[in-house]
């Protein structure tokens, strides 16, 4: 009776050569109960037995976190923090480099403004160039391209220019210079003539009491040295005849010789 058919052993399909041979690169073959299948393996996809394409992961957006770069390989792929970011496990974060706390990423005088995994180096206005290490920034000459207005002269200054209305002439000098009236130019002279004369008062009146500065310092410094008094010279000491000798007795004179 069928109850006692005896049981058949499942046979393992993917032993034959020719059965596992139909399985196609990056497949396996993988053996189930009375039958075999071709199955792709990870990071491929197809039937197995016709063909096995590399799984793009990069495709999705999430297979590498936000500022990684996603680089994919035969069946697998990497996540890598891209040049302007750096992170200790790319798989997880990569955060962004900013260069313009480096010294001298930018040449002289240039701006350095730091931008997502790079930054920029701008000259600022009145000066000329590209701002990088090697070449930096360069006044401007605005002068050269004459910005002021009739009869004025142009001061050229470091990033910027100045316009000044030369002497005998008024007006606004980014829009031009008249010759002033013969008053006001007499008027000029005498206030120019007053100014140098307060100055040169000024300038008297300084070294004036620069001087008594200095006169009264000496003086305070000649009353307050020590005095020394010299000593008297002794007076010259001549020996007396009648007491050099007090035991000599004095010899009368002959006028008294009796």
């Amino acid at each position: 009776p069928p109850s006692y058919l005896p049981l058949l052993a499942d046979i393992d399909e993917c032993q034959d050569p020719a059965i596992a041979a139909r399985c196609v690169e990056n497949a396996e073959c993988c053996n189930l109960p009375s039958h075999f299948l071709c199955k792709c393996n990870d990071g491929y996809e197809g039937d197995g037995e016709v063909l096995c394409t590399d799984v793009d992961e990069c495709r999705n957006p999430q297979a590498c976190p936000p500022n990684a770069q996603c680089i994919n390989t035969p069946g697998n792929y990497t996540c890598a923090c891209p040049e302007g970011f750096v992170g200790a496990d790319p798989y997880k974060d990569c955060q962004d480099v900013d260069e313009c706390t480096y010294p001298n990423v930018c040449g002289p005088g240039a701006i350095c403004t730091n931008l997502a995994g790079s930054y920029r180096c701008d000259c600022p206005p009145g000066y000329d160039g590209d701002g990088r290490a090697d070449q930096g920034c360069v006044d401007q000459d605005e002068c050269a391209r004459s910005p002021c207005g009739r009869n004025a002269n142009c001061l050229n200054n470091d990033g910027s220019f100045r316009c000044l209305c030369p002497d005998g002439y008024s007006g606004d000098p980014m829009h031009g210079c008249e010759v002033k009236p013969a008053a006001q130019r007499v008027e000029d002279i005498c206030v120019s003539m007053v100014g140098l004369i307060i100055a040169l008062v000024i300038t008297a009146l300084l070294a004036l009491v620069a001087v008594a500065v200095a006169v009264s310092c000496w003086l305070m410094a000649y009353r307050r040295r020590p005095k020394t008094i010299a000593p008297l010279p002794h007076p010259p000491e001549f020996p007396n005849p009648l007491f050099s000798n007090p035991d000599a007795v004095p010899e009368p004179t002959p006028d008294y010789i009796s």
